[in-house]
């Protein structure tokens, strides 16, 4: 009896760890709130929008006296602060495109952590390179010539300069352009989760950190990949972006 209720208890703990991870996996690849703020004690969006605020409060001081790293439009001005606040913002959209086609595959119960072991599709960052590219061409009224008047060999700030410009670059293309873009085909990939005195099964901030890096992957997508947009990835976009400069991808660059 008493091995019996051992293993019930251990049984119980393992559908816990899947029901909680399950929300905070559903929470980050479609948006749902569904049990989100009841579990990690705040919505979806205010979760989200303390991620992005400590990202742009770790980073921003890279970029002083902020004027000279300010990105000035014709319509439009952009302090180093605000676009690491869009950049952040366009990661999570993208994030959440990946959609509920995820399966959790194991729990392991570790005591006061778990690990929640899932399959799923994630973002090809080398098919992002190419479209970042594009948003060049798109934002800049002479396309990649006004551009390389920004990458000017003899600015000691050049490497942070560009980093910059392509974070802004990432925003721009999947937030105004709403460019398209394809999957790396499902994989296996953990997260890490830590036991409340409750019982219940919670994502810290790092261990979100640590799985959005495993979810960027930098290959390109499979020809015939699907992509954001439900089309597939034809052979002639694929040579087109292994031929385009892939420097820039979104991971956590800035």
């Amino acid at each position: 009896k008493v091995e019996q209720s051992s293993e019930s208890k251990e049984e119980k703990t393992k559908k816990q760890i899947e029901k909680d991870g399950d929300i905070i996996l559903r929470a980050i690849f479609t948006d749902h709130s569904s049990g989100f703020t009841t579990l990690m004690g705040t919505s979806v969006d205010k979760w989200k929008k303390q991620i992005t605020e400590k990202f742009v409060e770790e980073n921003a001081s890279k970029y002083l006296p902020a004027e000279n790293f300010t990105l000035e439009l014709t319509t439009e001005t952009f302090t180093p602060e605000k676009i690491l606040e869009l950049f952040d913002q366009a990661r999570f959209k993208v994030l959440a495109t990946i959609g509920d086609d995820y399966e959790i595959t194991k729990v392991e119960d570790e005591g006061d952590t778990a690990t929640v072991t899932f399959k799923s599709r994630a973002i090809a960052t080398r098919d992002l390179a190419n479209l970042i590219n594009r948003a060049k061409s798109s934002l800049f009224e002479n396309g990649i010539e006004d551009v390389k008047k920004l990458e000017d060999n003899t600015d000691p700030d050049l490497e942070k300069r560009l980093s910059l410009l392509n974070n802004f670059l990432f925003y721009y293309a999947f937030d105004r352009l709403n460019e398209d873009f394809g999957y790396i085909e499902p994989r296996e990939y953990t997260l890490e989760l830590t036991k409340t005195k409750e019982g219940r099964y919670i994502l810290s901030d790092e261990s979100f950190l640590e799985l959005r890096k495993e979810i960027f992957v930098n290959e390109y997508s499979a020809d015939g990949a699907e992509t954001r947009k439900g089309s597939n990835s034809s052979q002639s976009d694929s040579s087109t972006s292994k031929d385009s400069d892939t420097s820039s991808t979104s991971k956590d660059k800035v």
